[in-house]
């Protein structure tokens, strides 16, 4: 079990910041032409409707895009999802990881640990599963960050994905998966690592421009990342 600070999680970011403001990582960001927020309401048996949510913890920052949603599976287990595609990172302002948002509003983090989730078409995918109080309520969270081919939890994990694009013209946009759930103990981990694949799945589908009918190629963001 790791419990990382509020303080220890940002000095890892800004670390990544420091090192990819300055080490040749492109100013521009490659978006698929599909719509992000065109993620399915039916993922598997969990189908899902459009809620609000809290936004000191989900906050837009500077998202391109974001769905808001509470999927169901057919046993009424329910898993909150708030996931949000950057196209502005790694700069200053990159998204916080959940291990940094929810300290910041009161929250404690009871345990943390990362773990490989079996991806539904191959191998599998990094994620970290947190568990968090505050006062009497107790919620269950797993969370990654998405690029084609990889996943991160951390700016350590940022730092080395976005290192890896150095001289290209472009970079891609980052999607933010966030899965919370009020479940106990062994149940909830069994809904997060259920849901988590299909999640998963899609992201890589649409990163890789297979879902929908975008035309004319992906789109450009320009970005400025000097610090």
């Amino acid at each position: 079990m790791r419990i990382f600070s509020a303080a220890a999680v940002l000095a890892g970011i800004q670390a990544s910041l420091y090192w990819g403001g300055t080490m040749g990582i492109p100013i521009e960001a490659s978006i698929p032409p599909e719509d992000f927020r065109k993620l399915p309401s039916q993922l598997g048996d969990w189908t899902g409707e459009q809620v609000s949510m809290d936004p000191r913890l989900f906050g837009a920052d500077n998202a391109h895009a974001v769905v808001h949603r509470i999927y169901k599976n057919g046993t009424g287990q329910g898993v909150l999802l708030y996931s949000a595609e950057f196209a502005n990172v790694p700069v200053s302002n990159a998204p916080h990881p959940p291990d940094v948002c929810y300290p910041a509003n009161g929250f404690r983090i009871t345990s943390s640990h990362d773990m490989q989730i079996p991806s539904s078409s191959r191998g599998s995918f990094l994620a970290r599963a947190l568990t968090v109080e505050h006062e009497m309520e107790t919620r269950h969270i797993l969370f990654w960050f998405q690029v084609p081919g990889a996943t991160y939890v951390d700016g350590y994990g940022q730092r080395e994905v976005f290192w890896s694009y150095r001289g290209r013209k472009t970079h891609p946009a980052v999607v933010k998966v966030t899965l919370e759930t009020p479940q106990n103990g062994e149940q909830a981990t069994r809904s997060l690592k259920s849901f988590a694949p299909l999640v998963h799945a899609w992201v890589t589908q649409y990163q890789a421009g297979k879902r929908g009918e975008g035309k004319g190629g992906r789109r450009k963001a320009a970005q400025d990342f000097r610090t």
